[in-house]
């Protein structure tokens, strides 16, 4: 059986291995230990000790001392990693390590990481290793002192039992339905127990699956919880599952042999196994009676209005607010974009109070006022707190995980998930607030329209605070720093090949500024643009949302975000910029 890799981190000379790193004070706006960054060596297996196989889906990140993701070094993503070289070691006695497809990272420009994100690293076979550089980039806005974080670097093996990621594990094992727990073996003076064909873990937006075990189990009188352990040990207790554990079954030993078995694992058919979906919420609005369009007065004839229409800031359910002074009736039919298809639905109006929709809106791009609303009432059209899912679910029990702020609140799910509009209910959303869903897209072939395939990853973008230029262009990526007119000087790495699918930027401006257009586009490799949006709206928020691309993207390739600036007559000014790439793996 192949050995598991065994990654360390050495000093530049590999004299010493690396546990403890201190930067040491610096100032806002400033690089700890300088701009260029310290240089270290990521090994796996030095010296060829343990005979280690190859080490893969290497990724490198930062957490908080406590392995959490709430100090603002890593919210903030101050710590940058470059990694240029592998290099391969040298003969101690046990042979050298030999390069088979590796090639050098060499990336050109350091990559922030911290919550949410990583950097991922080419392969690094036994006694070879990595150059990575490391510094701290202490944005201007930092705030706080003696801040301590680790940083992690971790490995997905095919031949270990579970993928080695960072923290806990999410959700429970997830099996092909065929697959059942069994006794092989109740004779004697234990049971052996076979988790048949293997479990699959859920872990920080990736799916695994490993080899199936066998465990023995102790014959004593009892109840024993098998669990599986985030090192991927499977163990049993008739206590307290260990935190960052997963049960897999409930065993009942009676007489000296087992009696019942109850699988604790979700039980999915096995070609689910790649259609478990993370969708990311970030910097979420609270629920808004206006936020699609402010009152609007009837006339006593059917209406039509498409201007003035101010999109959600993701997929969200529609509210419909309606006075009561001469008894208005009928209902109000919205039109737009619902998981990327065109789509409609009418809202019964409720006089005097808020009507709710079911459906979740991307975009919005038609309001119908009935001819039940005269000339003394108005309609307030805006959006609620039940959010769209990208892709349609089969059931209700398919959303899994849900999380706020990085906080688990799956317990919040019981009675919120619509698997006929494929939503979740939050209310009450907080501004701001961060959430994530986890859960099996459907697959019963008869809605091909949906814009994705299943699994992907998504790339965060920002830019720091600027006041736009008139007629200017700039860019931006996701290093913590306002726009720049100099192209190629902001580049995000595309380390995995797939389709681009879904942009979501958002921007707020302390001064809002008049209504030209200003568009946003992806650039790619410096030389082809692809809108996002071009938004004109004289509002201290605009979101450029694209959820119909279809741009293809090969590891190795760089993208900007691209900002072409109109002339106002009024510029906005202290904008600020935060938002996501979606990235569909091929």
């Amino acid at each position: 059986m192949a050995v598991d890799p065994n990654p360390k981190i050495y000093n530049a000379a590999d004299d010493a291995e690396i546990t403890a790193i201190n930067f040491g004070t610096g100032d806002a706006g400033s690089y700890e230990d300088a701009e260029a960054g310290v240089e270290y060596h990521v090994w796996n297996d030095k010296g060829l000790v343990l005979g280690s196989s190859r080490m893969t889906s290497v990724k490198i990140t930062v957490r908080d001392a406590d392995g959490l993701e709430v100090e603002n070094v890593t919210i903030q993503k101050w710590a940058e990693i470059k990694s240029t070289t592998i290099e391969i070691g040298a003969d101690i006695g046990n042979g050298i390590g030999v390069l088979t497809d590796e090639t050098d990272d060499d990336w050109p420009e350091f990559q922030a990481v911290g919550k949410e994100n990583y950097a991922t690293l080419g392969n690094i076979p036994a006694n070879c290793y990595r150059v990575i550089f490391v510094r701290v980039n202490i944005p201007t806005s930092a705030l706080g002192i003696g801040y301590t974080f680790n940083i992690y670097v971790t490995n997905q093996q095919p031949s270990s039992p579970i993928a080695k990621w960072i923290t806990g594990l999410w959700g429970n094992g997830i099996v092909s339905g065929t697959h059942t727990l069994e006794v092989t073996d109740n004779v004697g003076a234990d049971s052996k127990i076979d988790i048949d064909s293997g479990y699959a873990l859920i872990n920080d937006r990736e799916v695994y699956l490993s080899v199936a075990q066998t465990y023995t189990i102790s014959v004593v009188a009892g109840t024993y919880k098998i669990y599986l352990t985030s090192v991927g040990v499977i163990s049993s207790t008739t206590g307290t599952i260990p935190t960052n554990s997963i049960c897999l079954a409930y065993v009942t030993i009676a007489g000296g042999v087992v009696t019942t078995i109850v699988d604790y694992r979700n039980i999915y058919s096995f070609q689910n196994y790649n259609r478990i979906i993370a969708q990311h919420f970030q910097d979420m609005m609270a629920a808004d009676p206006d936020g699609i369009h402010a009152a609007i007065t009837g006339t006593g004839a059917e209406q039509e209005v498409t201007t003035a229409i101010t999109n959600p800031d993701y997929a969200r359910n529609i509210s419909i607010t309606t006075t009561n002074v001469a008894t208005p009736s009928g209902n109000v039919t919205i039109t737009g974009i619902v998981r990327g298809v065109s789509d409609t639905e009418s809202i019964a109006i409720i006089a005097g109070t808020i009507a709710y929709g079911n459906k979740a809106f991307d975009t919005v791009t038609k309001i119908t006022l009935p001819a039940g609303v005269t000339a003394a009432d108005t309609v307030t059209v805006g959006f609620s707190d039940k959010i769209g899912l990208s892709s349609q679910i089969n059931a209700i029990s398919a959303v899994f995980k849900k999380k706020v702020n990085n906080t688990d609140k799956t317990s919040e799910l019981t009675g919120k998930v619509s698997a006929v509009y494929h939503t979740v209910d939050c209310s009450p959303i907080a501004v701001y607030q961060d959430m994530e869903f986890r859960y099996a897209r459907g697959d019963d072939g008869t809605w091909a329209e949906t814009p994705d395939t299943g699994i992907g990853y998504t790339i965060p973008v920002q830019a720091l605070t600027s006041s736009p230029a008139d007629g200017a262009t700039t860019y931006f990526g996701n290093l913590p720093k306002a726009p720049v007119t100099v192209a190629a000087t902001s580049k995000i790495y595309i380390r995995k090949a797939g389709t681009i699918k879904i942009a979501e930027i958002y921007c707020y401006s302390g001064t809002a500024g008049t209504n030209e257009s200003w568009s946003l586009s992806i650039r790619v490799n410096g030389a082809t643009d692809y809108l996002i949006a071009a938004v004109a709206a004289a509002t201290n928020e605009r979101v450029f949302s694209n959820t119909a691309l279809n741009i293809a993207v090969v590891a190795g390739d760089y993208i900007e975000i691209k900002s072409v600036q109109p002339t106002w007559v009024t510029n906005p000014l202290t904008s600020i910029f935060s938002g996501y790439i979606y990235i569909e793996i091929n």
